[in-house]
């Protein structure tokens, strides 16, 4: 699930992309599909992303592209 004023992280998936989908990490760490119409996109400098670091989340993350958050 996800809550609103929420920082997510964004899996790349292109196929969920064309489905105008987004994969979304969870403060579960599991990851899901979503309308991409539910979220504000931003990017967020490398840095402040350890702000938002999930202790024991797998880091699944690593690519550019995977670093665009939505909030």
């Amino acid at each position: 699930t996800f809550s609103e004023l929420s920082v997510y992280k964004v899996l790349p998936d292109e196929s969920a992309e064309r489905s105008n989908y987004v994969r979304i990490v969870d403060e579960t760490g599991e990851d899901y599909l979503y309308p991409a119409s539910c979220f504000i996109f931003t990017e967020l400098p490398k840095d402040v992303g350890e702000i938002f670091t999930i202790p024991n989340l797998p880091d699944r993350l690593g690519s550019e592209e995977s670093r665009k958050s939505p909030i």
